[in-house]
């Protein structure tokens, strides 16, 4: 991928192309079965940590899959997506007068006027931008919880990734994917000099490609920019089951703390 591609191919892949990548980058059919599992989690993380928490804030939220399953436990929920597409699922799937709002918005410009207990940053949704911009974008989260908050970011754990999929990442691999009547080509690169994974689809009979650009951080590089910002990690998981971290973790799930 071309190094100015990454800056801004958020907006191209999740509004011009929402309903092709949501199956096939966002939130993967398989993901739904484990969705009740990953509610539970932040509802356990919360109830232990802020157990006077309410508001919520999701952030980007997709189609709503962990705001709903919270809006459940009794939380008020406030769920984000630059996607019209995902914020229109997410709102059709709300129950008649609960407590949930949903807003199109970029993580990177959207404002608010009002703080939340927590801020749930979830399923590899940190890491879109350059590292500046991801820094700000961090910054912003904090901004937006009240004082003795919780942050909560879920992450790939990017060393067991690379150990698991060994030579997949290597742009010679391309895999055909069907998505209703058409073919998709995606090709996967893992960049070890940026810590960043490309890949990079083609429709079938279109020229136009697909980009999705993630920079995969380690824990120690979250801690230090939490470090900076006056943050106290809290807690470190690495797996919806809720076990402790550890080098072959499949997620980094880094809990942190405002001070009050």
């Amino acid at each position: 991928m071309k190094a100015q591609s990454f800056k801004d191919w958020t907006e191209k892949t999740y509004v011009e192309y929402s309903e092709i990548v949501f199956n096939l980058l966002t939130v993967p059919p398989e993901v739904y079965q484990k969705t009740p599992e990953q509610v539970e989690l932040i509802d356990t993380i919360l109830k232990r940590h802020h157990p006077t928490a309410k508001k919520l804030l999701d952030i980007p939220c997709g189609d709503g899959r962990i705001s709903l399953g919270l809006l459940e436990k009794g939380y008020e929920v406030t769920g984000v997506d630059i996607s019209p597409i995902y914020i229109d699922k997410a709102c059709s799937k709300t129950p008649h007068g609960q407590k949930a709002r949903f807003h199109v918005g970029d993580m990177r410009k959207i404002e608010f006027d009002e703080k939340f207990d927590a801020v749930i940053n979830w399923f590899g949704s940190f890491g879109f931008f350059d590292d500046e911009t991801n820094e700000k974008v961090l910054q912003k989260f904090i901004g937006y919880l009240s004082k003795g908050g919780v942050l909560i970011i879920d992450q790939t754990n990017r060393d067991y990734i690379i150990q698991k999929m060994g030579g997949f990442y290597e742009w010679h691999q391309e895999i055909v994917i069907r998505e209703k009547k058409r073919k998709l080509f995606v090709k996967y690169h893992f960049d070890s000099f940026t810590n960043r994974i490309n890949v990079e689809v083609k429709i079938d009979h279109k020229k136009d490609k697909i980009y999705y650009n993630m920079r995969y951080y380690q824990l120690h590089e979250v801690a230090a920019m939490l470090k900076r910002r006056n943050m106290k990690i809290i807690e470190v998981y690495g797996d919806y089951r809720g076990s402790k971290y550890s080098l072959f973790s499949p997620r980094i799930i880094v809990v942190a703390g405002k001070g009050r």
